[in-house]
């Protein structure tokens, strides 16, 4: 099973993996990691380390981060993680749960990649996904997630 950890700031990664595990029951091997107040660079990056190792139950580990150039992102990248990582950043709920969903199915990296499409497909401008449904009722049936593929704009 691939590890998954996730690093943000405050407890906005406990809170992601309470609401994930509310959806779709309890997760093994997740580690949420918190930048605080009181913490700093080389501080999370040392956290960083351990709970990649600890999560490594040799498929990998996935590290989830809050944001591009954040102090979890730069601990992530400064960190002494094993060879077998992938980072994403920009977590989100539907990118957790599809990482929960499909971790034992495929290998590291090609998770890695299905949560980075998804995560970019899960941003919906609901105004725009209800007019389209209403000029085409035919979408309605199939649900209001079909739209136009994002990476077409």
């Amino acid at each position: 099973m691939i590890g998954i950890v996730v690093v943000t700031h405050g407890s906005l990664g406990h809170a992601l993996i309470e609401t994930a595990e509310m959806i779709i029951g309890e997760q093994e091997n997740v580690h949420a990691l918190a930048l605080n107040p009181d913490s700093n660079l080389d501080t999370l990056r040392d956290e960083v380390t351990r709970a990649t190792q600890k999560a490594d139950t040799g498929q990998g580990v996935l590290l989830l981060v809050d944001m591009f150039g954040g102090t979890p992102a730069n601990a992530a990248a400064t960190s002494r993680c094993s060879q077998s990582y992938q980072c994403l950043c920009g977590v989100n709920l539907p990118m957790l749960l599809e990482a929960f969903l499909r971790r034992e199915e495929m290998p590291l990296d090609e998770l890695a990649a299905r949560v980075e499409l998804l995560a970019c497909e899960s941003i919906v401008n609901l105004r725009a996904a209800l007019e389209r449904a209403l000029q085409n009722p035919a979408s309605t049936r199939a649900g209001l997630g079909d739209r136009p593929d994002a990476r077409e704009k």
